[in-house]
């Protein structure tokens, strides 16, 4: 029996990996975006690269309350065995200077679509068991802006929540990759062009390995051992000097 499979983000990057790497495993996935014409044409392809497999899509705007709730209606109506809260974007702005509305909308695709959707598909899943991957980000290990304390919000939740279901036939699990090459800087107006070569990483392997990770009961699936090693270094070194260093980072991606 093929696997059900909502991806939210699914149009780009690290999304759009998770629906060839799903693809390719059989499963029949939605997909979940606002934008309505590039998931037709994405839809349209998959089906013809993957005859016998079904591949829907969702319109869903998470940056407002009308979106977020069309997401949760979905997720309650239909049988998902495995729900990727994927869909995310950053903001190239030091916090005095930023718009709040862009904020807001940051908190609600992020944190609100995030925690919503992830309640929405417990009850069925709690059920019948169930797979939930968060995609957060080594930001979250890291002092830094409203972005990195979005996605230390996302490990937090998923660490917390993992305990609460750890009796259950549901695993949840984050995926926290660093740079990885994708649309996300573009979009932000974040250049690359000071970042090294040996920190980038390639989205089709993050996801797979944060799959591998997932399967074998691993929380947090942080890909890269440039990234376990910055990550493990954290853990051991003042906070000033990890602040330091985090700050270093965010002005080299300027």
């Amino acid at each position: 029996m093929s696997m059900n499979v909502v991806i939210t983000g699914a149009t780009a990057g690290i999304g759009k990996a998770y629906v060839e790497m799903f693809a390719h495993l059989g499963a029949n996935i939605t997909l979940v975006s606002r934008d309505r014409d590039r998931m037709q044409n994405q839809v349209g392809d998959l089906s013809s690269r993957f005859p016998g497999q079904n591949f829907t899509f969702e319109v869903c705007d998470l940056a407002n309350e009308l979106g977020i709730q069309k997401l949760e209606e979905y997720l309650k109506s239909h049988v998902v065995d495995v729900l990727i809260n994927n869909a995310g974007f950053a903001t190239n702005q030091k916090f005095p200077e930023t718009d709040m509305d862009a904020e807001t909308v940051a908190m609600n695709v992020m944190v609100n679509a995030v925690m919503r959707a992830t309640h929405a598909v417990l009850p069925q899943m709690l059920e019948r068991g169930g797979e939930i991957v968060v995609v957060a980000s080594v930001a979250g290990f890291l002092p830094g802006g409203t972005y990195s304390a979005i996605k230390a919000w996302n490990v937090s939740f998923v660490e917390g929540l993992s305990r609460q279901l750890k009796r259950s036939k549901v695993r949840i699990s984050a995926l926290c990759p660093g740079f990885t090459r994708t649309e996300f800087h573009e979009r932000a107006g974040i250049s690359t062009e000071p970042i090294p070569n040996w920190l980038w990483l390639d989205a089709n392997k993050v996801v797979r390995t944060g799959w591998e990770d997932h399967l074998k009961g691993r929380v947090i699936s942080i890909p890269g051992w440039q990234y376990k090693t910055l990550i493990s270094l954290t853990r051991i070194l003042p906070r000033k000097t990890v602040a330091n260093f985090s700050g270093s980072l965010r002005k080299r991606s300027k």
